[in-house]
């Protein structure tokens, strides 16, 4: 009768994947968060926003983007204005979002993910 009492008590206590009571449960967590890390990509690449992993929420999230003006986009506003007849349309890399470098930024925590930039990269 012992032996019917102790399986039953085995088979129903609660396990968590293949932890046997033997492993605290926050390993498996942690385990989980760096799986979900090595699935999404690390750096941006694309200039919308996107699913990545901030490493210092911890989270896997959709960043946000803000634009701001690089090497790309002055290397255009200088060809522009070496350009005489084009120099008005140097203004286009200062305004038009397209030809920035796209910065991605956690939602939460506002830290740099990572930036996607024009041009060169």
């Amino acid at each position: 009768m012992a032996n019917i009492f102790e399986t039953s008590i085995k088979t129903s206590l609660p396990t968590h994947g293949n932890n046997l009571l033997n492993k605290p449960v926050e390993n498996d967590i942690q385990i989980d968060m760096m799986e979900m890390s090595k699935s999404c990509p690390k750096v941006p690449t694309s200039r919308e926003s996107q699913q990545l992993f901030c490493y210092k929420c911890e989270k896997l999230v959709m960043s946000t983007i803000a634009y701001q003006m690089g090497k790309g986009s002055y290397l255009v506003v200088l060809i522009f204005l070496v350009a005489i007849i084009t120099a008005p349309l140097s203004i286009i890399p200062c305004v038009y979002k397209g030809w920035q470098d796209a910065q991605h930024k956690c939602p939460f925590c506002q830290s740099l993910l990572g930036t996607k930039l024009f041009l060169f990269g």
